[in-house]
């Protein structure tokens, strides 16, 4: 029984100082199912859903947790990041939050980040919002 493919990826956004976050490339013909995104704000106090893959284990399927947009809130660094009130743990960093069916924010910051902004838990439920991704500066390809 197949589980996975491994895939080739080359990472195509700049750093951004204090988001920890890549965009990759994938380096394949195959289409991937693709997740619209949102970028309006969300109200504080609206539902989304939380995903990703805690604990994983091979051949489990992602989980779906209930959150609600605890506010927004600016890091050390000035990004403006989604404060959840559900914390992100391993296996979702780096996951989709949800909105009415559409990404809204990459879940970034958990209880066990090393990441000097994460001095208490009032960053251990943050997520980027869709908006900052799409500033995010790719890298050129180079002219061949």
């Amino acid at each position: 029984n197949k589980i996975a493919d491994k895939y080739e990826a080359s990472i195509i956004s700049k750093k951004v100082e204090g988001v920890d976050l890549a965009i990759l490339k994938i380096d394949s013909e195959q289409n991937f199912p693709v997740l619209k995104s949102n970028f309006q704000a969300i109200a504080r106090g609206e539902s989304v859903r939380l995903t990703g893959f805690p604990d994983y284990t091979i051949g489990h399927q992602p989980l779906f947790y209930p959150a609600e947009i605890s506010g927004y809130r600016k890091n050390n660094h000035g990004v403006n990041c989604m404060i959840l009130s559900q914390s992100i743990n391993k296996g979702q960093s780096g996951s989709p939050i949800i909105y009415s069916g559409k990404v809204v924010g990459i879940g970034c910051f958990g209880p066990r980040d090393p990441h000097p902004d994460i001095a208490s838990k009032n960053w251990q439920n943050a997520a980027v919002p869709i908006p900052l991704i799409k500033s995010i500066p790719l890298i050129k390809e180079k002219e061949e």
